[in-house]
């Protein structure tokens, strides 16, 4: 089973860890996180970055690990610079890229924090919202706040469309996946409303509207 890098990981036997992965003492440091997209569709190639912060002068290769779709190692490089890989997933799901150095005397690093990736197929709506968040009375031409929030499989930007009964519509976005939208609303007129929110992505795909929200207007 390979080595799977853990954020934070503490050893207790530093020197034996060294041994065991393969380190010496002239070893370059652990890699940076690499750098590269959130998200990707399937077969769709994107672009990773893979660096370190040198502490001296040296020419090092990375190997990069594509979190069970192979490894693939970079070319030689002087410290410091960024080494750059294409990649594509041919199954969707969320995928953890890390990698490590190794220096031409062959003493190789440990292996970099993850970089998560979720590959996604098809592009799909927004996630339906929950009811409208706010307060159960409200008074008549008072501002109040009310907010919403929901996710997109594939972390697009969400626009946010409020109903506030009667056809009464209200935008606010673009937002990030997961963010909550608030804004303020007042009624003219007293009575008993029925809010309801749905939300946007960015290719105009559309949520269902959420449940309604009945909200008393006081005089």
């Amino acid at each position: 089973m390979r080595f799977r890098p853990q954020a934070g990981a503490q050893f207790a036997a530093p020197l034996l860890f060294l041994l065991a992965a393969g380190c010496g003492a002239d070893a370059p440091p652990a890699p940076a996180v690499p750098l590269g997209p959130d998200s990707l569709r399937l077969g769709v190639e994107g672009r990773f970055g893979f660096f370190h912060a040198p502490l001296r002068v040296e020419r090092l290769a990375y190997v990069v690990d594509w979190d069970g779709s192979g490894r693939e190692t970079t070319g030689f490089l002087r410290s410091g610079d960024t080494a750059e890989l294409r990649h594509s997933w041919p199954d969707t799901g969320l995928y953890d890229v890390a990698c490590r150095a190794h220096n031409e005397a062959g003493d190789t690093s440990a292996w970099s924090g993850p970089k998560p990736v979720r590959v996604w197929d098809l592009d799909s709506a927004p996630v339906t919202p929950g009811p409208v968040i706010g307060p159960d009375t409200v008074a008549r031409g008072a501002d109040s706040a009310f907010g919403a929030v929901t996710t997109d499989p594939e972390l697009d930007l969400l626009t946010y469309v409020f109903d506030w009964g009667g056809g009464d519509l209200q935008e606010l976005g673009p937002l990030a996946s997961g963010d909550t939208a608030w804004l303020l609303h007042s009624w003219p007129d007293s009575g008993r409303v029925l809010v309801r929110v749905k939300a946007r992505d960015e290719h105009g795909l559309q949520s269902a509207w959420s449940p309604l929200r009945p909200v008393e207007v006081l005089p």
